[in-house]
């Protein structure tokens, strides 16, 4: 698939090893105000080097599937609406999130371009014209990233869901200290940050959110 666009920018990510002075536990999530949210029905994984464990982990990707489909997205290889792409990072580092408000009550006020039939129908557009016409959306939202930094600690999961049409990433959620049990529970370290990770995201395939 081509380059993933990320929202505001590119988001920083640096090792920081040893030297990092102050470390906090940190769940949260950030989204793109150009996302299509309630016509998302299907999805697959975005291809990587499976010989890689920092973004290949079997165990992980089953309680995706498993996650996403209890939330109505079908698992598809065929033209995915969404691509999901996640990071293990295994030092600590320091992160660019976005101060915004609650995905939940920013989609109830119908501000997101969720609302914009233009997508029904499966189109294709050159990058310039994607370009252009994301620029000219971003524009009459007249949105603004509120940036803000983190110092993650013990190990970093991130999980980005990227429109295929677009090629860019509509939300993200990480959480650190997931490594704070030690190796030994690696995987059940990891479905336990995804599962606090997917609380960050509930939103079902028929556009619908999960009640509290």
């Amino acid at each position: 698939m081509k380059s993933i666009l990320l929202f505001a920018g590119t988001i920083i990510l640096f090792s920081l090893g040893s030297c990092v002075s102050q470390k906090d536990f940190i769940i949260e999530s950030d989204y793109s105000y150009l996302g299509r949210f309630n016509k998302y029905k299907t999805f697959d994984f975005v291809n990587i080097d499976k010989r890689d464990s920092s973004s290949h982990n079997p165990d992980l990707e089953k309680w995706i599937i498993n996650r996403m489909e209890s939330q109505g997205y079908s698992y598809s290889n065929r033209k995915p609406d969404i691509y999901v792409n996640y990071k293990i990072y295994f030092s600590d580092l320091k992160y660019r999130g976005y101060n915004q408000e609650d995905l939940n009550a920013y989609l109830n006020k119908e501000v997101s371009l969720a609302s914009n039939d233009e997508f029904e129908d499966e189109v294709y557009l050159s990058d310039s014209e994607l370009t252009e016409l994301e620029n000219a959306e971003a524009a009459s939202r007249k949105r603004e990233y509120d940036a803000r930094y983190y110092t993650m600690d013990s190990g970093t999961l991130l999980i980005i869901l990227v429109d295929r049409r677009k090629h860019s990433a509509v939300w993200q959620g990480y959480a650190s200290g997931v490594f704070a049990l030690g190796a030994d529970n690696l995987d059940r370290q990891l479905r336990r940050a995804a599962g606090v990770i997917f609380d960050k995201y509930k939103i079902v395939a028929d556009g619908y959110l999960i009640n509290d």
